[in-house]
């Protein structure tokens, strides 16, 4: 799961880089929500994990991120 999360925090943050609008704060709030105890830690198949997970698709679909690959 922590895979997961950091390559999700990764896509958030190459997004941010290639579009050359970088923002500390925005880039922090996202890792801020991800890290915060209210999730638990995100344990596998918890509420918490997919409380992450829709946070990350809600925000993969603000930016018009698609998957790609298998």
């Amino acid at each position: 799961m922590k895979k997961i999360v950091l390559s999700s925090i990764l896509c958030l943050l190459s997004f941010v880089l290639f579009s050359q609008q970088i923002n500390i704060a925005n880039i922090k709030k996202h890792i801020k929500y991800l890290a915060n105890d209210k999730l638990k830690g995100r344990a596998t198949g918890s509420q918490e994990e997919l409380t992450a997970a829709n946070y990350i698709a809600n925000n993969f679909n603000k930016y018009k991120l698609e998957p790609k690959g298998n």
